[in-house]
């Protein structure tokens, strides 16, 4: 029994595998929060997000009002580290989903 799906397809598998997310907390020792901005250090030099996308896709779950889509605008890189600017500020029960491809 398999604990999770892989696709048949090499292309496709390959693809699949670069993906790499993050569900991070205020509390978490790869997040700082200064205002509004959320960095989070990923720890490798970060390439984009899924499909080719130039940035990481960052999505805020807060517990207030629900999921929040961080604008591509919103959202920086340098290096390893991926920023985002959020409409809300976060909360401790706050999380974030980060979506992202590193260099290779």
């Amino acid at each position: 029994m398999s604990i999770s799906y892989q696709s048949k397809d090499d292309k496709v598998l390959s693809i699949a595998l670069k993906v790499q997310e993050l569900v991070v907390r205020k509390k978490d020792p790869v997040v700082s929060v200064s205002g509004l901005n959320v960095t989070v250090n990923v720890g490798e030099a970060v390439e984009g997000s899924v499909a080719g996308e130039a940035k990481p896709v960052v999505i805020h779950c807060d517990d207030s009002i629900g999921l929040s889509l961080v604008a591509s605008s919103g959202i920086t890189v340098s290096g390893s580290s991926i920023t985002a600017a959020l409409s809300n500020a976060m909360a401790d029960e706050d999380a974030l989903i980060v979506r992202y491809v590193v260099k290779e």
